[in-house]
């Protein structure tokens, strides 16, 4: 009799503890239906977003090895993020200003992290396991919205070094389209080596801080701005990694206080790279509605915000 109250007191326990988590869901199915009914369909296709060139890696000879992705729009101009070869991982951040974001709707951003299995084989995985030397991965980012693309690095919370947007690459641009997934590291490398980060024996916290913006971050240089900042500090474009200083980066880090609703999703894990997102990636086109979802999901709550800022950290064991 005992053994079976017991039993019953636990049923209920669970049953209670799932009506909690239950009670969490609908806020979380909110965001990830309305950053999933955005992408491209049969009555809902962004602009540019439906056909593109194949895209194209560029490597740029420097001192150290670097990974680039080169995501490529309908109009044929390229994009890329860039980021070393090192076992170490990448972070976001931001600050900037619109007179549309009210008009365009909450900013959002999707991402997967997807890893090389024992077998050779890219599948997804949990961006909160712990990673061990020589685990390669990738993540894999969906922007919501035309925009900007940053990509900031640290390592247990060091000096900050800016990944994206970067000199040799398209002339620094950093220009996003919306639903057009975006590779870091790209899989289109073509040194095979360049298209992961390989963790390497040194344990650390891998800290990326990813923004996505509809309008340039003031104080942070792109484009022709980006390349003469790399020739004024002395080390050229091709070994420069520009660092933003102390004010822009506690800006960048401010956009971390903005309130934003999150959706992270277990569906998915351990499964391959499917079709879509392969032609996607390959094509510059955004994801339809048919693809999978991403494994996160972070939107801003509101629509004046003009930055989304997501800190991506990896445990490296």
């Amino acid at each position: 009799m005992k053994t079976i109250t017991l039993s019953l007191l636990i049923a209920v326990s669970l049953i209670s503890a799932s009506f909690v988590v239950m009670a969490q869901d609908p806020d979380e199915d909110v965001t990830r239906g309305s950053f999933l009914t955005s992408r491209p369909g049969s009555a809902n296709k962004p602009a540019g977003s439906q056909s593109g060139p194949k895209r194209t890696s560029n490597n740029a000879p420097g001192n150290k090895p670097k990974s680039t992705t080169h995501p490529t729009n309908t109009s044929g101009n390229t994009k890329g993020v860039d980021s070393s070869s090192n076992p170490k991982l990448v972070g976001s951040g931001g600050d900037g200003s619109s007179t549309d974001a009210a008009d365009s709707g909450p900013i959002g951003l999707g991402y997967s992290l997807y890893m090389k299995d024992p077998r050779g084989n890219i599948v997804r995985a949990d961006p909160k396991r712990e990673f061990h030397a020589g685990d390669h991965i990738r993540i894999a980012l969906e922007p919501n919205t035309d925009g900007y693309l940053y990509v900031f690095y640290t390592e247990n919370s060091g000096t900050p070094q800016m990944l994206f947007p970067d000199a040799r690459l398209n002339g620094g641009e950093n220009r996003i389209q919306a639903h057009v997934p975006y590779e870091v590291p790209s899989s289109f490398e073509t040194d095979e080596s360049r298209r992961w980060f390989v963790f390497d024996k040194n344990p650390a916290i891998e800290q990326l801080y990813i923004v996505v913006t509809r309008t340039p971050l003031n104080g942070v240089p792109s484009g022709d701005d980006l390349a003469a900042a790399c020739r004024k500090s002395g080390r050229g474009i091709e070994t420069c990694s520009w660092q933003p200083p102390a004010d822009v980066w506690a800006k960048i880090k401010a956009g971390l206080t903005s309130e934003v609703r999150e959706s992270e999703s277990k569906r998915g894990l351990g499964t391959p790279v499917s079709e879509n997102e392969q032609v996607a990636a390959t094509r510059g086109i955004g994801l339809d509605t048919s693809a999978p979802a991403p494994t996160v999901v972070r939107m801003n709550v509101s629509s004046k915000s003009s930055l989304l800022v997501t800190k991506v950290e990896l445990n490296h064991k």
